[in-house]
């Protein structure tokens, strides 16, 4: 999942060929991405071996256990005293001469949802990183959190 489609496409394509050379593979996924060429599946659930069998037996047999939290929804709390809570202004980074992002000015506001897309090396996981503050470029660039300054 960490890879875009194309990307995915060409690793399924790339693994299948490993395969029909006969190299053993192990893969870790969900059961809704099973690559065509796996022909055996162990199912893990909270660290415990629950199921080991061939593919085809595995989806003729597998069940599911899910738990639903049967309280009540919790009431919608009041919004906070802040207007954005992330807000980037003509935020760049750059490593040496290799510029990663540039000219990003972003806002995020209250009871917005945001989906960050694009292809792989795009800069989503740079850009992420300075809102979490794991890029040390965080704190160089103008960033609000909660109408704070980065680093303030």
């Amino acid at each position: 999942t960490g890879l875009d489609s194309n990307s995915r496409k060409k690793l399924e394509l790339l693994l299948n060929d490993l395969a029909k050379e006969g190299t053993t593979i192990i893969l870790i996924t969900d059961e809704n991405n099973i690559p065509s060429f796996i022909t055996h599946i162990a199912e893990l659930n909270k660290g415990e071996l629950i199921q080991f069998s061939q593919k085809e037996n595995f989806k003729n047999h597998t069940t599911k256990n899910i738990a639903f939290n049967t309280g009540e929804i919790p009431a919608k709390q009041q919004q906070q005293s802040f207007q954005a809570i992330i807000s980037m202004k003509n935020v760049a980074v750059k490593y040496g001469n290799k510029t990663i992002l540039e000219n990003i000015n972003w806002q995020i506001k209250q009871g917005e949802r945001w989906l960050l897309k694009g292809h792989n090396g795009a800069g989503k996981s740079t850009l992420l990183s300075l809102i979490t503050g794991d890029n040390p470029q965080a704190y160089s660039n103008e960033i609000y959190l909660f109408d704070k300054k980065r680093g303030s």
